[in-house]
């Protein structure tokens, strides 16, 4: 660790600033009277090493950090594309044009366009997750390769889709209504399931882009990397 000019002690002092100083200038008083003598080398080596001792340590960790910042600058810009498609994708979740999100086959086949019935399941409604997700959408479009902001945006979308999965999926796959769950027809069961899959294949995808990043480099290492998986009805 880089020590700071107020926690330096005397021997710093002494070794990174005085005796480099003393040698030089007397290697200039010598040099000037023409002096070549044993003692002109003999400082030259004192002044190289008193450099060596005092300011190695400080250049070597700063050449460490440059280096690690680097590599997390190159991580992050190739990162960057596949965490953008992933948050596109997301988009047919909660697209409200769509006829196979859970939101619509809830409304239109499980509960037969009966808003009461559909009020009991308690689903937050499509548009608030639309909305959410467009505005991250969009800033994550115009983000530039930055560490600090994909860890941000990462961690932002890691939560709208586990708050995606714990309103909305899991009332339908983990815990119905018992009213609800008793109208399930064949029919609206191979809509859900169907949903399913595409869900699942979405997480699975989403997990090894998180496994792969997180283990990239120390500074993404505590990034989430697991969401819910549903299973079929």
């Amino acid at each position: 660790m880089e020590i700071s000019a107020s926690k330096r002690s005397a021997f710093d002092y002494a070794t990174n600033l005085f005796l480099p100083t003393l040698s030089v200038v007397a290697l200039v008083v010598l040099a000037l009277a023409g002096k070549h003598t044993r003692l002109l080398w003999g400082l030259l080596v004192l002044a190289f090493f008193s450099l060596v001792v005092g300011f190695y340590p400080s250049l070597k960790a700063r050449i460490r950090g440059w280096s690690e910042y680097s590599k997390d600058e190159r991580m992050t810009k190739s990162s960057l594309p596949e965490f953008r498609r992933l948050v596109h994708r997301f988009e047919e979740f909660v697209d409200t044009r769509r006829p196979d999100t859970l939101h619509y086959i809830a409304l239109s086949e499980l509960c037969q366009g009966d808003q009461a019935l559909y009020g009991k399941l308690g689903i937050p409604d499509v548009w608030l997750w639309h909305g959410f997700w467009d505005y991250l959408r969009r800033r994550v479009d115009q983000q530039r390769p930055n560490l600090s902001e994909l860890r941000v945006s990462f961690m932002e979308f890691h939560h709208l889709v586990g708050s995606y999965y714990n309103h909305c999926v899991a009332v339908i796959f983990d815990r119905p209504p018992q009213d609800v769950a008793s109208s399930l027809t064949d029919k609206t069961k191979r809509s859900f399931n169907s949903f399913q899959q595409r869900f699942e294949r979405f997480v699975a995808d989403y997990e090894e882009f998180a496994k792969e990043l997180g283990e990239s480099r120390p500074a993404f290492e505590s990034l989430p990397r697991h969401l819910p998986h549903p299973k079929p009805l």
